[in-house]
């Protein structure tokens, strides 16, 4: 499982065993990081938007839904809620 602390901060996502040589099984557990990396972005870009204006607020909006599609896409795929 990978731990995000700041912006940039990763640790473990590449360090991590394959669980399974079962090419489903990793698609899941990589869909599952994804979403979970998304999950951060997500949080980050709603701080950043809280405080931004103009141009920026614009870019953050187009970043969020962005974010949040894939984000969308990725839980769909391992069978998660979506919206959690």
């Amino acid at each position: 499982m990978s731990q995000v602390g700041r912006p940039g901060d990763i640790a473990g996502a590449a360090d991590a065993a394959p669980e399974s040589q079962n090419p489903e099984r990793d698609l899941a557990g990589a869909l599952h990081e994804v979403s979970n990396a998304l999950t951060v972005v997500l949080g980050w870009l709603d701080n950043a938007r809280a405080n931004a204006d103009g141009a920026a607020l614009e870019a953050i909006e187009v970043a969020r839904a962005h974010a949040g599609l894939g984000h969308a896409i990725a839980r769909r795929a391992v069978g998660a809620p979506i919206g959690d």
